[in-house]
């Protein structure tokens, strides 16, 4: 899987556990998220993020982890 959208689900939190190795793209945006579990920094082929419109105060140390993320969007979030 390369790309995985979960726009609009009205999710509140994610997996404590991110085993997607091949992913590249992660929609997130318009739910109700209030934390990044720290296994995101997992996604290392992670180029594309986007967590428009949730509750996020604070991203995890582990975003640092994700080398080949080029793109993130916080638009909408009491962080940006």
């Amino acid at each position: 899987m390369e790309y995985l959208n979960l726009i609009d689900n009205h999710l509140e939190r994610l997996p404590n556990s991110l085993d997607l190795p091949n992913l590249k793209e992660l929609y997130l945006s318009h739910n109700r998220l209030t934390f990044l579990p720290e296994s995101i920094g997992n996604l290392s082929k992670l180029e594309h993020l986007f967590l428009i419109n949730n509750k996020l105060e604070v991203l995890p140390n582990a975003i640092s982890n994700l080398h080949n993320l080029r793109k993130i969007n916080l638009r909408g979030n009491p962080i940006s």
